[in-house]
Formats: structure tokens, C-alpha cells, sequence
């Protein structure tokens, strides 16, 4: 098809208008389907590389705070090598719409079950000594220009201080750096002890406990333990490993696969009609030129052939260059998937879908002239 170059370009733009609409509307498909796909694919990935052996242990109620009391008895449970709590703090640092995840915690406790967030062990020391202190994650750090030694105001959407306030001041005393195969939306990691005694209500309690299961195919049977000890009491758990607990999360706002199917199965289904009347007008148009390069020897094999280079070439150049736009934009979504790169199959996906539209879109219009006579062809008919 090298040769048939000139003739193919020229009949993609023969209508230059047309083609312009259709390619545009391929790369928006296209950059909808990088961006939407690399999201689902993202908090899958999440959800696949959960550790088993970590436990969440939560209220069974939902949100509802547990006593701080249940931390010896968890720790007691066969099983149990190491528990942490933590409490969701609500912060945000100048407005609310700077939101920074942040969360009260024991640092010793919490920072020995997840080792995934690197932190050094002289920051660690520091973060233990100083009452209000805290950590951030690098990212965090970069993102709103701070560093150790500054002091940071957060402000609570939840919990006030006994001061009757919601600012908290916090000192940066260390930054930490999550493996880069394991993101993690902590980005902010203050002293619970602080926290527990300048917070105006519900001291004592905590968020949700996170224990460490000692062999990961026991996980089950600890999990059932700890639920069995708290059951029938005012505060009764629902303990799942951090893999469960991911799928739950998602869950609450939906099945997110089958919302980006359903969203991406209307915007092809809508770009095929779109792509297969441009192709149909484009070749209705030509029906006499195609009948003269069969009088002058191509076969029915050789213009099917061009009709399709011209569709191809069409859907995957705009499929592509849409694809190229969302994995260019992808990184601005880290906020939501916490990954700072599209999955490559991603795009690999997508150039094959632009390859089997243009394979559709194309087939009537070709079926149709194997069909036609010349003379047909000749007159216009």
C-alpha cells in the first residue's frame, strides 16, 4: 500500500471538514478512554496488591469511633503479631479545598506495620518527642512547598480543639517516601497522643485498628477471632483484610469497572455510527474514480485494500494522538489514583480497539463496491 499513499491521503481528506469533525471526535473517545481505563486499572492494581495479612478492624456500625481499651485484647488474639490505630483527621491546609489526608496515630506502632512508608528512624525518634509534631510524604511536602522545622496550620472538617478552634498547628519533623510499586493516600501522619487529649470530644476512642496477621493464610481465622471478642457489645467490629477493605471502599460508590464500561460502550458505540457514515459517505462519493482504477487493472482486492488504509489511517492516527493526550494528562490524576503512571496496557488496548473500529467501519463500504459493477460504478448508480 506504500505505492497507493498519495491516493489513500488524498481520499481521507477529501472532504476535509468531514474528516476534521470525525478525528476530532476519535481523539476525545480516545483521551476518555486512556483517562477513564487508567483509573479503573489503578484502583484495581490497588486492590490486587492489598497485603492479606493486614487487618482492618472497624466498627461494625460503619464510622462509628471504638475504645481505645480494645488494644490489648486485639493484641492478645492468637495470631495477632503487631496492632496499630488510627484516626481519620479531616484536615486541610489553608482552605478546604486544599484537602491533605491526614491521620492521628501511634507513630512506633503504625509506622512498624506499614513499612511500605520509609521513614528515618532519627525523623521517627523526633515525631515521638514532639507533641505536636508531624510527617508528610514527599509528595505532599513538594506540593505545597514545605519542609522540616515549618510549622503548618491544618484545619479539621471533624474534630475541635478545647480551645473551641479548628486550626491545629502542627510542626514538620520528618518526610517520608511510600515505595514506588505500593502508593498509599497517607500524606499527613500526626501524634494520636496530642491529638486524644486537645480534641474536645470522644477522647479515648480511635478510628480503626490495624492488626498484623503473624501467618497471612490464617487471616480468616484471625480476622473471625477478633470479631468474636467484641461480639454482642456496645461496640461490635468487622474485621477484614486490607485487600476486602479496598474492594468495600470502591464499592460504596459503586462498581467502578462497570460504570467505565457502560460510559465507554456509549462513546464507541456512538463514535462507530459517527466513523461508519463518514466512511460510507466518503466512498458514496467516490463510487465513479473507484470504477475507473478498476478499468485501469485493480482487482476488487486492491480498493477494498485502499478503502481500508484510509479508514485505519484515520482511526488511529486521532486514536493514538488521543492516547497520547491521557497518558500526558494521567499524572494530574494522581490525587484520586495515587499512581504516577497510566498502565501501559492501557494504551496497548487502545490502539487495538482503533484498529478493529476502522476494520467495522470500513467492511460495509467495501462490501459494497466488491458488489457494484462497473458500469453501475461508471454511471453513478
Amino acid at each position: 500500500m506504500i505505492r497507493h499513499r498519495r491516493l489513500i491521503w488524498a481520499g481521507i481528506w477529501r472532504n476535509s471538514t468531514r474528516t476534521t469533525y470525525t478525528l476530532l471526535s476519535i481523539v476525545v473517545a480516545f483521551v476518555l478512554f486512556g483517562l477513564l481505563q487508567g483509573v479503573a486499572a489503578a484502583f484495581s492494581h490497588a486492590v490486587a496488591s492489598a497485603n492479606l495479612d493486614r487487618l482492618y478492624v472497624d466498627s461494625r456500625l460503619g464510622r462509628e469511633q471504638l475504645p481505645l481499651a480494645y488494644l490489648p485484647r486485639i493484641e492478645r488474639v492468637a495470631g495477632v503479631s503487631a496492632v496499630a490505630h488510627a484516626t481519620w483527621f479531616g484536615g486541610a491546609y489553608q482552605d478546604s479545598k486544599k484537602s491533605v489526608y491526614s491521620l492521628a496515630v501511634d507513630p512506633v506502632r503504625y509506622f512498624s506495620i506499614y513499612r511500605e512508608l520509609r521513614l528515618p528512624a532519627e525523623q521517627l525518634r523526633k515525631l515521638t518527642q514532639t507533641r505536636d509534631g508531624a510527617v508528610v510524604s514527599r509528595k505532599t511536602a513538594e506540593r505545597f512547598g514545605w519542609k522540616i522545622g515549618d510549622r503548618v496550620p491544618l484545619i479539621s472538617s471533624v474534630w475541635s480543639s478545647k480551645g473551641g478552634g479548628s486550626v491545629w498547628p502542627f510542626e514538620i519533623v520528618g518526610i517520608f517516601d511510600p515505595e514506588e510499586d505500593r502508593t498509599s493516600r497517607t500524606e499527613f501522619v500526626l501524634n494520636y497522643a496530642y491529638f486524644d487529649e486537645a480534641r474536645q470530644y470522644k477522647n479515648g476512642t480511635v478510628g480503626w485498628y490495624t492488626a498484623q496477621a503473624a501467618d497471612p493464610r490464617q487471616s480468616t481465622q484471625v480476622a473471625a477471632a477478633i470479631d468474636a471478642l467484641f461480639a454482642n457489645s456496645s461496640d461490635e467490629t468487622l474485621t477484614q483484610n486490607e485487600q476486602e477493605k479496598a474492594q468495600a471502599l470502591l464499592k460504596e460508590h459503586g462498581d467502578l469497572n462497570l460504570i467505565v464500561n457502560l460510559i465507554m460502550g456509549a462513546v464507541f458505540f456512538t463514535l462507530l455510527l459517527l466513523t461508519g457514515n463518514t466512511m460510507m459517505q466518503s466512498v458514496r462519493e467516490r463510487i465513479p474514480e473507484f470504477a475507473v482504477l478498476k478499468t485501469l487493472g485493480y482487482s476488487s482486492a486492491t480498493v477494498t485494500l485502499i478503502i481500508g488504509c484510509e479508514a485505519l489511517g484515520m482511526c488511529l492516527a486521532a486514536a493514538l494522538l488521543g492516547l497520547a493526550l491521557a497518558w500526558l494528562l494521567y499524572p494530574v490524576l494522581q490525587v484520586v489514583t495515587a499512581a504516577p503512571r497510566m498502565p501501559l496496557w492501557v494504551p496497548l488496548a487502545g490502539a487495538l480497539i482503533a484498529a478493529l473500529l476502522a476494520g467495522v467501519t470500513a467492511l460495509p463500504s467495501a462490501a459494497r463496491l466488491r458488489r457494484i459493477s462497473v458500469v453501475d460504478a461508471l454511471a453513478g448508480r
